[in-house]
């Protein structure tokens, strides 16, 4: 048998005691976690003194049960008495060992007796809602809610006490307070990541060289001739003036 189970294994799974008396949630949440094992003739199941903490269920074939004195009972999985776990008592009493080809399936003990403890426990707070009639109209929500696995790792006991903590209100905003959210353009913070990487960046360019150009030929200025007057121009300049003055 492969590791994969069938609606007809699954429909099998549901005549096992106490396992058909689980939610179907909850025995998909069982599944989900079972270790399918296929075994050939003369292979142990498992041997006297172990302490395993396991539900084990055949699904094919035949197994016999190894008593302490060195008498043997043969089990087949047709029989009614597979639909309980195989000599479930720890530790082991006996040993289980293949005669045939066969398979078996293995549960968690933990995990069914925590599911069967929470279904006892939601079908009573079931019968006292449905015994209020005040309750009628959140019936419905509470039994969704404690189908599902939502408060599955919550204490049964306590779980009465959170759904009176519920209460009722209404949470659709007003209409004068509704606004259409708009799509923000503003660029996520960066990361730590990021921030090292614009470091690197930062590092690696400082260190490159920039290629060095050709340079341009210096422009040469044009020298600009001022006219200069001589001494003797001045000279003569100064005396005109003292004659017309005197004049």
């Amino acid at each position: 048998m492969s590791d994969t189970i069938t609606a007809a294994d699954k429909n099998l799974l549901q005549s096992f005691v106490p396992i058909n008396t689980l939610s179907l949630d909850h025995l998909d949440s069982l599944l989900r976690d079972r270790s399918i094992e296929v075994l050939c003739a003369g292979q142990n199941v498992f041997e006297a003194g172990e302490c395993d903490n396991q539900h084990i269920y055949l699904l094919h074939g035949d197994v016999e049960l190894l008593h302490a004195d060195g008498t043997a009972e043969r089990l087949s999985a047709e029989s009614h008495l597979c639909t309980f776990p195989i000599a479930h008592v720890q530790p082991r009493q006996h040993s289980a060992r293949a005669v045939t080809d066969c398979s078996v399936i293995r549960f968690d003990s933990a995990k069914i007796d925590g599911m069967i403890a929470w279904d006892q426990t939601a079908n009573y707070i079931m019968l006292a809602i449905a015994a209020q009639r005040d309750l009628d109209e959140d019936a419905e929500w509470m039994a969704t809610l404690l189908r599902s696995n939502l408060f599955y790792k919550v204490p049964p006991i306590n779980i009465e006490q959170i759904l009176h903590r519920f209460e009722q209100g209404d949470l659709r905003p007003d209409e004068s307070d509704f606004h259409r959210p708009r799509a923000s353009r503003r660029r996520p913070p960066h990361t730590r990541a990021d921030r090292s990487a614009q470091r690197e960046h930062s590092v690696h360019s400082d260190n490159v060289k920039k290629p060095v150009g050709k340079k341009k030929p210096a422009t040469r200025k044009k020298s600009v001739v001022r006219k200069k007057t001589t001494t003797s121009a001045k000279a003569k300049s100064k005396n005109k003036k003292g004659e017309r003055q005197a004049a």
